[in-house]
């Protein structure tokens, strides 16, 4: 049986789960810093004036991407980017052992995400860049999942009032051709 989790889907749902816009989002300016920073697949932010707290989730939808991820140390790219740091996996993965020490580990399963290793929570001040990636993230046009799914309602609901628009505007074209030519003919 083939896998129905993509990286994207994984992505999209565990951000709606916590409940979260951030979806691979640079943790700084690609075009200003080299080398570039690294991407965050999911980013949750805690907003609190005395308890901020930035968690970062690495997918893995695979255990070759898993292992490759730990042997290159990826991972400790994103530390200092965030004050807890989680790799997000499918359910036959991986372990708690294999996760390095500090990161924690949530598990998609059937029924839905769960923790099974918590993150430290690290006293790290989040870098600048990374602030200003989040706010520079938040104000682009929403192409995320709560994009698509209130895109998909409103076509969904209103898809029938939309066509027979569509049409009453294509018959008043049709009608009005004739004297809209005429009309551009003489502006001309």
């Amino acid at each position: 049986m083939k896998n129905k989790w993509t990286h994207r889907k994984l992505c999209e749902d565990l951000a709606i789960t916590k409940d979260t816009i951030f979806i691979e989002v640079a943790m700084g300016s690609k075009w200003m810093t080299r080398p570039p920073p690294p991407v965050a697949d999911v980013v949750l932010v805690r907003p609190s004036y005395t308890r901020f707290c930035v968690d970062i989730f690495e997918i893995k939808v695979s255990r070759a991407d898993f292992l490759s991820d730990i042997r290159t140390e990826k991972w400790k790219s994103y530390l200092p980017h965030c004050h807890r740091f989680y790799y997000a996996v499918l359910s036959n993965i991986t372990c708690p052992e294999e996760i390095p020490d500090g990161c924690g580990l949530m598990v998609r399963g059937e029924k839905g995400w769960r923790v099974l290793c918590r993150s430290e929570t690290r006293d790290v001040e989040v870098p600048h860049p990374t602030l200003l990636s989040l706010l520079f993230y938040r104000e682009k046009p929403p192409h995320n999942i709560n994009r698509r799914n209130r895109l998909e309602y409103y076509w969904g609901t209103y898809r029938h009032l939309l066509k027979a628009r569509g049409h009453a505007i294509a018959r008043l074209i049709q009608i009005h051709h004739y004297e809209f030519c005429k009309l551009v003919k003489e502006e001309t």
